[in-house]
């Protein structure tokens, strides 16, 4: 037996001697003759010290009640040892509470003798197991165990915890506000995902990395999420970027992503907005562990020690950065030190940055491509996502039952005054305008105004103009619409003049009591202090135009706020320092917006005019100059009045830019209206594009549209670069007049390889046009393929997800090799039988059964039977090329 170790020393040892102190040779267990001797022992050694507890009668039941409680737990081993963690107040306690009262029958001193004994004995046992030679290794096992137990205890805490902060994420997320109606807090809600429409996204990538087809076909956001974990999302004011988060978080929290984003149903999102770490003037950045309650600040006191480290340290998490354009330009940097620092310590978490576009964002985001970040441009709306979005806006618009009744009625006559009007189917390009246009078109009965400065006007008076007095409502303080718009344009130009989206509820008091000795506020009995607070109050709860966020105040959306600071622009004399940062994206809007607001004042709207020109004309030609000029170009392009020599000399300019060089400075020109693709066909005329400039200026001319699109578009018909004819394509399904796309454009050119997506049944009468089209998928509502029976240059065929059930019509489609039609109703497939080219069936999720009508085509190489009824596949064995997938077992 190995010597025995030191013990805790709890205590003098009592020394177990004999044969009975070990029995069964087990050292790790002490038996009832071990505890009777123990109690013999420590029974001396205590009535020596306690003369007066001698016991001559008594001394024989006083022992056998200590040994009864004692043993009562059984031999006494290691176990009883780790369950009371080696305490013998705690052994003592439990050995007594399993005895009951085995000191019942004893008098007084028995009594004081028993209870001066067991706790003794209790101490001599740890002593003696603590002496153990294995003692030291079991304690060791048992604190690895506990730290697993308590491992699985934290596990447990962190998933309880995810539970909740994905349930109050949701809850956060779940609802939005429909912009633009004097409805009740309640009726201005509805569900996000109720209104939200599918935005597209176009990803910058190295060529030597595209697909042939994939640097001019723009996708939905969410497939850019399959291949890359960091994204620089770009967009314009007003695009979706902040609502496109919203839309993901909200999936995320609910488990409902698409299926091709299983790779990202265990992430966690941290949503985060940079405008909200603004702080007297100074960027105050966020660290990991603070995440959580950054997203939902009700959960600051419940977040688990580090569990926002671990779970990016695992890569279960996704930050989610919203607006680093809304930063100033000096603090930019500051944000990418920060994000670079998270980057190395999580390099397995997920990362998505929003921002103005590229030419505004400038090399900070070459700095975030270097870093592995894909940089993609949300698109402008197509016609067909225009439509979806009004009837959306009208079925969550829960107004009155009066205006109920009309609704498809008003959407309707929206969309044909779109069709009608170039000028403002040009401004419904980004889901903020377009809610414009909706709430204008269900308030007004006159006209739609005409250009974005008009647009946005109009929007304010319908906003600000007496709506309290409207509805009846009872405020303490009424505001007209002329003094609701110079505590807001004070507001604005503060925010812009600062370089910043947000405010401090204690700084914006302030503005608003310095601005009431001019703006006559009658509340009577008020100092202007609590008069303050008042109209501060009203503006951010009645006006729908400002928001707070905790000691915050922001306008619901910057171009709001651009356009009241370029209000005052004069009026506090900001020209000059406009001008100096025309390159921060956090003044250009202003500039367009102060151009259109000044139409009338032909000597301010000059100074604007003549600022920019002779800062682009003094710089050398460069990436900066051509930003200059562009923005100069934007300036004019929705103005009804300029002064006709600036006008000419930016114009002049704006044609030695053309053509486009890349997509970025296609969608710039895009913004600047119809006469710039007057100065395109100048220089198509000139010279043919090649390469990116081609696919540029196709980009361009179908962003703009118009009469002359069509014509301008079609001398590119027979263009060698594939990439500029996928453009062209995509520009008929974003068309609409898809008839006249068809027959001019698209008729005869070659479209081998490149991918046709029809999202709109109206499209479908039209692909007997396209003569040579070998791609072809359907995504929006179909049953009949009859329409499909004439494409006899079809090769691939995509009917995934459609209600297609008689594939009779393709009977005759000889040429097809490929055939997908996952989840349709398809039960039979007998009309495929005679398609001999057929290399590739997809059939996951149909009601097929039979699979014999495929027998004979040899060429067949795969077959996905996933999800499907089919029994037997030993009609195919015949087919050597054949691999079938989705049937364990089968090959």
């Amino acid at each position: 037996m190995p010597a025995a170790a030191p013990g805790a020393h709890t205590t003098s040892p009592i020394r177990f001697k004999g044969r009975g102190v070990l029995s069964r040779g087990d050292h790790r267990v002490i038996v009832e003759g071990d505890v009777r001797n123990l109690v013999r022992k420590a029974t001396r050694k205590i009535t020596d010290e306690h003369r007066d507890l001698r016991l001559q009668e008594a001394g024989d039941a006083v022992a056998e009640a200590v040994t009864r409680t004692l043993m009562a737990l059984g031999d006494v081993s290691w176990d009883n040892l780790r369950d009371t963690y080696a305490d013998a107040g705690r052994l003592a306690e439990a050995m007594r509470d399993a005895a009951g009262d085995p000191a019942s029958g004893l008098d007084e001193r028995g009594r004081q003798l028993y209870e001066l004994m067991v706790y003794p004995c209790a101490e001599q046992i740890v002593e003696y197991f603590t002496r153990n030679p294995e003692f030291g290794a079991r304690v060791q096992l048992e604190i690895f165990r506990k730290l697993g137990e308590l491992s699985e205890l934290g596990d447990q805490v962190a998933l309880s915890f995810e539970e909740i902060y994905r349930e109050e994420l949701s809850r956060l997320y779940r609802h939005t506000k429909l912009f633009g109606l004097a409805l009740s807090e309640e009726d201005a809600e509805y569900p996000l995902d109720t209104a939200y429409v599918e935005l597209s996204a176009r990803a910058k990538v190295d060529r030597a990395e595209a697909e042939p087809q994939s640097q001019a076909r723009g996708n939905p956001f969410e497939s850019l999420l399959v291949a890359h974990h960091r994204v620089l999302l770009m967009g314009h004011a007003g695009a979706g970027k902040s609502t496109l988060l919203k839309m993901l978080t909200l999936n995320l929290c609910r488990d409902q992503l698409p299926e091709e984003l299983q790779d990202w149903r265990e992430i966690v999102p941290f949503p985060l907005r940079l405008r909200l770490f603004m702080r007297n003037g100074e960027l105050e950045l966020p660290v990991p562990e603070t995440f959580p309650y950054q997203a939902v600040r009700m959960l600051k006191e419940m977040v688990p020690q580090r569990w926002a480290w671990n779970l990016l340290k695992e890569g279960r998490a996704a930050v989610l950065l919203d607006g680093i354009d809304e930063v100033p330009a000096r603090c930019r940097r500051k944000v990418l030190d920060w994000l670079r620092e998270l980057e190395e310590t999580f390099p397995q978490a997920r990362f998505i940055v929003t921002s103005r576009p590229a030419q505004e964002l400038g090399d900070d985001q070459h700095i975030l491509r270097r870093r592995g970040y894909v940089s993609a441009t949300l698109e402008p709306m197509t016609p067909l996502q225009v439509d979806r979005f009004i009837d959306r806006w009208y079925g969550s618009a829960r107004v009155t039952s009066a205006d109920s009744d009309d609704r498809t009625d008003r959407a309707q006559s929206l969309k044909s005054a779109l069709f009608k009007r170039r000028d403002l189917a040009r401004l419904a390009t980004n889901p903020l305008l377009c809610s414009v246009l909706c709430a204008l078109n269900h308030v007004r009965t006159a006209e739609l105004p005409r250009g974005r400065v008009a647009l946005y006007k109009a929007a304010l008076e319908m906003l600000l103009h007496n709506l309290d007095r409207e509805r009846g409502v009872a405020t303490e303080v009424s505001l007209s619409y002329v003094q609701s718009e110079e505590f807001l344009a004070g507001i604005a130009m503060w925010m812009t003049h600062n370089g910043r989206r947000t405010i401090l509820v204690h700084d914006a008091r302030n503005l608003v009591e310095d601005l009431l000795p001019r703006v006559r506020v009658n509340v009577p009995e008020h100092s202007e202090r609590d008069t303050a607070d008042l109209v501060l109050r009203r503006l951010v709860e009645r006006s729908g135009v400002l928001q707070d966020d905790g000691d915050l105040i922001e306008f619901c959306h910057p171009s709001f706020q651009d356009y009241l600071a370029g209000i005052e622009v004069f009026r506090k004399n900001f020209l000059d320092a406009l001008l100096r940062n025309w390159d921060d994206t956090l003044f250009q809007d202003v500039l367009i917006m102060v151009v259109g607001q000044q139409q009338r004042e032909e000597g301010r709207q000059r100074a604007v005019l003549q600022g920019l020109i002779s800062r682009a004309e003094a710089m050398a030609d460069g990436a900066r100059a051509r930003r200059l000029w562009l923005l100069a170009t934007a300036c004019i392009a929705d103005v009804d009045i300029v002064d006709p020599e600036l006008a000419a000399r930016i114009r002049s300019k704006t044609r030695g830019l053309l053509p486009p060089r890349n997509a970025d400075e296609a969608r710039g020109l895009a913004t600047v209206g119809e006469f710039v693709v007057d100065l395109l066909a100048e220089a198509v005329d000139r010279r043919l594009p090649r390469g990116e400039q081609a696919i540029a200026t196709v980009l361009t001319i179908r962003l703009i549209g118009g009469p002359q699109a069509l014509g301008m578009l079609k001398r590119f018909r027979e263009h060698p670069n594939e990439l500029v004819r996928t453009e062209l394509v995509r520009a008929w399904c974003n068309s609409d007049a898809p008839e006249a796309y068809a027959t001019e454009v698209l008729a005869g050119m070659d479209l081998t390889g490149i991918p046709v997506t029809i999202q709109d049944p109206a499209y479908l009468p039209h692909l007997s046009s396209l003569s040579r089209l070998t791609d072809l998928e359907v995504t929006c509502p179909l049953t009949d393929v009859a329409e499909l029976a004439s494409l006899s240059t079809l090769r691939r065929l995509d009917l995934s997800g459609t209600s297609v059930t008689d594939l009779g019509p393709l009977a005759g489609l000889a040429r097809l090799e490929e055939l997908s039609l996952v989840d349709t109703p398809v039960a039979d497939i007998s009309p495929l039988a005679g398609l001999r080219r057929l290399r590739s069936i997809d059939l996951e999720g149909t009601g097929v059964r039979d699979v014999s009508p495929i027998a004979a085509l040899t060429e067949l190489e795969s077959l996905n039977l996933a999800r499907t009824h089919v029994e037997s596949t030993h009609v195919l064995r015949g087919l050597p090329k054949l691999l079938i997938r989705g049937r364990s077992g089968w090959s």
